[in-house]
């Protein structure tokens, strides 16, 4: 597995670097070859609290973690911790995936009461523009990723129908599907 690491407002010592990589080299009896680790360490604040965000390049998934704390190397230990707990959540969701037939018992979404179109001729900016592949996925696989990643919707394309989909998480607790005709 490579590790890549980067620090803002900290440069990382060799250490430091060292440290991390021994922590990641946990991750790599569950097989991911072929994984990029992208370790971001930052000083949050004037506080000095010391903060490790991972975020994991699988070919099945990408996983993330962070961790917030007045040590680095404790910073580390908690993102590896956290990120390692996701890798088996992952594993056992996808064993149970398969084990069980798919359901596609997701309701379809409805407009919320009051709904009415924006007026006429005020403006919608775009604050931010974010490409994202829409990788082929059966609609379990792309709530499971979804919830790894501790997202509230996920576009992907449907790998039956070849439509491009998104699901998402209502604030009832539920999963809503919007798809494409």
């Amino acid at each position: 597995m490579k590790t890549i690491v980067h620090g803002t407002n900290l440069q990382p010592t060799e250490a430091l670097r060292y440290y991390t990589e021994q922590r990641m080299a946990r991750l790599e009896s569950y097989r991911l070859e072929g994984a990029e680790a992208h370790v971001q360490m930052t000083v949050v604040g004037h506080k000095g609290l010391h903060k490790a965000e991972i975020t994991l390049h699988g070919h099945e998934a990408t996983f993330r973690a962070e961790e917030v704390t007045e040590d680095m190397y404790a910073s580390v230990d908690g993102s590896v911790s956290k990120l390692e707990r996701a890798v088996l959540k992952f594993r056992q969701r996808r064993k149970d995936l398969h084990r069980r037939p798919a359901e596609h018992a997701i309701s379809a979404p409805q407009p919320p009461e009051g709904w009415e179109d924006a007026p006429d001729g005020e403006p919608f900016p775009v604050i931010r523009v974010k490409h994202v592949e829409a990788k082929p996925e059966s609609v379990q696989e792309a709530l499971l990723q979804m919830n790894i990643l501790d997202h509230s919707f996920r576009l992907y394309t449907n790998d039956e129908t070849n439509r491009v989909e998104v699901v998402y998480r209502r604030k009832d607790g539920g999963y809503g599907l919007i798809t494409t005709t």
